[in-house]
């Protein structure tokens, strides 16, 4: 088998969030947002696979769901985007998909390590439970790319480079919510084995 050589770029994918942040968005222009995006990406050299969807449909729903929300304003999705460049597409494919979801871990523990030092400077909680709490989260192998909720790939193109490799991109969705609900299972399991009690002060942190 042919070596493949690949590279990861990762990035938190917030494409014009931050515009339309704390407004109403019309399906008509997020509409307008695929096919200018679309565009953009065609004369860069971007195409879909063989039986995938157009790409600005695979936009469209990109978009939909960045600014889907819930009654608090939060976001439903995570999203995050992987790349990587191999000798052939498969190979390629295969490696983007892991970086974006070992990318959605770790935003994933960075979101979890938030909420909880949220909670524990608004709850009552003794100092030495709170940091052993913190302390685990913070080296915690338990929230990875294995223990995701299931992932959806909404977006997915590749590109000819002119070594005649092939590049592909990735943007991979979780639901917010279920994600941070294994996270937390992830955690309490992992305190659990830390000492006694402290999974039970966790969960009264996000009663």
């Amino acid at each position: 088998m042919k070596k493949t050589f690949l590279y990861a770029l990762i990035c938190l994918f917030t494409f014009s969030i931050s515009t339309y942040a704390g407004s109403s968005v019309t399906e008509k222009e997020i509409k307008k947002m695929a096919e200018k995006r679309a565009k953009e990406m065609k004369k860069e050299g971007w195409q879909v696979g063989a039986g995938d969807l157009p790409l600005e449909i695979q936009l469209r729903e990109s978009f939909t769901k960045q600014f889907d929300k819930d009654e608090y304003g939060f976001s439903k999705f995570y999203v995050n985007n992987g790349m990587s460049i191999g000798e052939n597409y498969d190979a390629a494919k295969i490696q983007a998909t892991e970086v974006a979801r070992q990318q959605l871990a770790s935003s994933l523990k960075s979101e979890l390590m938030n909420l909880t030092e949220q909670e524990i400077a608004n709850k009552a909680i003794a100092p030495g439970d709170a940091a052993s709490i913190t302390k685990t989260l913070q080296k915690s192998t338990s929230i990875s790319s294995a223990t995701l909720p299931r992932t959806v790939a909404v977006v997915s193109c590749y590109r000819k480079n002119k070594n005649g490799n092939t590049e592909v991109q990735i943007y991979l969705f979780m639901s917010a919510k279920q994600a941070l609900d294994n996270a937390k299972q992830a955690l309490r399991d992992e305190l659990e084995q830390e000492a006694d009690g402290l999974s039970e002060k966790f969960n009264k942190l996000f009663e």
